[in-house]
């Protein structure tokens, strides 16, 4: 495999999480990165010893050197600058939300068709191995009829208001930071119990807690209604800590995922899924990993690119869309939106 040559939008956490998991592999290596400080870049890449750091995002996606972009932005600038690099023929992994709405995500997708370059929405938890391995359970009828499914993600992120995550002005709150994962979750075990790559909800309730002075879904549930009479329930949050797990009911039986989102980590490791059937002892199901989830991600990405594809199958772009126009619904429940939408 050629090694894809990436470059870093952004030099925050996650970008730092990205670029420790590229070490743990041979499908890519970081060339550069950019921030809007130049020092901030500098620092980064000596952290990492990355050939070239840029200030300003535009220079980054105009360096030759750079085959395909990490997007780690804060998700309202996403749409400007997955744009801007699919127009200058740069692959890009986005991290998640796509965007803030799905008129905005359209236009990426839009951008990424027009110009044919590889676009994936960066759900690092679809890559992980135990989703296969879920996938299988569910299709060979280990827990029956799928009937419910109950998925969380939330943390709590304190009473300092200045956070990315609790800030109105980068579309912060529970439901798109990280209520996006157990509504990708849902529609993704739909699919699978109906032998379909994903499946939308036909019907999105939901409730939230709006913190007034600021403006954010401090904490937020959804009921989810599918074809067939699948149900499921969702919980987000960013100021209180959730059981971060997610739970698959069958007609004979049910499945937990102990750690859905991350997986064992950012490292080589195993996780689990326990199997539950009534009277009988829970099975456990180890899954191995041999590098850290971001590692896989990426290797998951560079095979798609040097396949010549456009979409990856761990996250099409009707996934994409189904999941955005989903969260849509959801703030549109609770009454949420932004003052720049």
């Amino acid at each position: 495999m050629t090694t894809l040559r990436w470059g870093l939008l952004a030099a925050g956490a996650i970008a730092r999480a990205f670029a420790t998991g590229l070490q743990q592999t041979n499908s890519g290596e970081v060339v550069a990165v950019a921030a809007r400080n130049g020092d901030d870049a500098s620092k980064f890449a000596n952290e990492f010893d990355i050939p070239r750091a840029h200030e300003g995002y535009d220079a980054l996606i105009e360096d030759p050197s750079v085959d395909a972009i990490y997007l780690s932005t804060p998700h309202n600038h996403h749409a400007e600058w997955a744009i801007k690099a699919a127009n200058a023929g740069k692959h890009i992994l986005c991290e998640k939300p796509i965007t803030v709405n799905l008129a905005d995500a359209d236009s990426v997708i839009n951008a990424a068709r027009g110009n044919r370059i590889t676009f994936m929405e960066a759900f690092m938890y679809r890559t992980h191995p135990q989703m296969g391995t879920l996938r299988d359970l569910i299709t060979s009828g280990e827990i029956g009829e799928v009937r419910f499914i109950d998925a969380k993600h939330g943390f709590n992120a304190g009473p300092n208001f200045n956070l990315r995550v609790t800030d109105k002005a980068l579309a912060g709150g529970g439901i798109l930071d990280v209520g996006c994962y157990p509504m990708s979750f849902c529609r993704l075990v739909a699919g699978m119990a109906t032998h379909q790559p994903f499946v939308n909800p036909t019907s999105v309730r939901g409730v939230a807690q709006i913190n007034p002075d600021y403006g954010i879904d401090e904490w937020a549930t959804a009921s989810l209604a599918f074809e067939g009479g699948l149900a499921a329930q969702i919980s987000t949050a960013v100021q209180v800590t959730l059981r971060n797990q997610a739970t698959v009911f069958g007609s004979h039986g049910s499945i937990n995922i102990h750690s859905p989102w991350g997986g064992n980590g950012r490292q080589a490791g195993e996780t689990k899924l326990s199997v539950f059937h009534p009277g009988q002892p829970t099975e456990e199901k180890l899954i191995p990993l041999d590098r850290g989830i971001y590692a896989q991600e990426a290797d998951m990405f560079a095979r798609a690119v040097q396949r010549g594809e456009t979409e990856v199958t761990a996250m099409t772009w009707e996934d994409t869309l189904g999941n955005m126009a989903a969260l849509d619904t959801w703030r549109r429940e609770v009454g949420l939106t932004y003052d720049f939408e």
